[in-house]
């Protein structure tokens, strides 16, 4: 009996966090589809993780976004079609790009992120910083357990 509840919660559990995880998705892409500056949230995301990693890999990239390489391959597209990332080659490993953000993607960056962030807190109004702190905490664990188990 006791089992049966477990799985009934852990199945609520994840059915949550995914249908948050939607959510917080759709509502994050109006905001962007709002402030007009033609980048969907997955491209915006590519932007701040090239920007927090200057002259990052693809591999690596696609890492860091939970995105396959294919998907990511076809944003890093755009974006240099955009003129908003620069590729380069690896010195060290000539088959290897690597990526790094132009004047013109610094310039969209700095002017939007506030009202990017404005609209991501948004989404956690009312939560206290030890709420906060204890949602990350929580996540983080269910990753590595995820991560251990693959």
């Amino acid at each position: 009996m006791i089992y049966q509840y477990i799985i009934v919660i852990e199945h609520t559990l994840i059915f949550e966090i995914e249908k948050t995880a939607k959510m917080i998705r759709q509502y994050s892409q109006k905001q962007s589809e709002l402030l007009d500056n033609g980048l969907t949230i997955d491209q915006w995301n590519v932007l701040l993780v090239i920007k927090q990693n200057e002259n990052i890999s693809l591999k690596d990239l696609s890492k860091l976004v939970f995105r396959d390489t294919a998907s990511i391959t076809r944003s890093i597209q755009i974006l240099e079609e955009q003129e908003l990332i620069i590729k380069s080659t690896d010195s060290d490993d000539f088959r290897k790009y690597l990526l790094k953000l132009s004047p013109k993607a610094e310039f969209l960056l700095q002017v939007y992120d506030p009202e990017v962030s404005k609209h991501r807190k948004k989404c956690f109004d009312g939560f206290f910083d030890q709420e906060m702190q204890l949602l990350s905490t929580f996540m983080k664990r269910v990753q590595e357990n995820v991560l251990e188990r693959t």
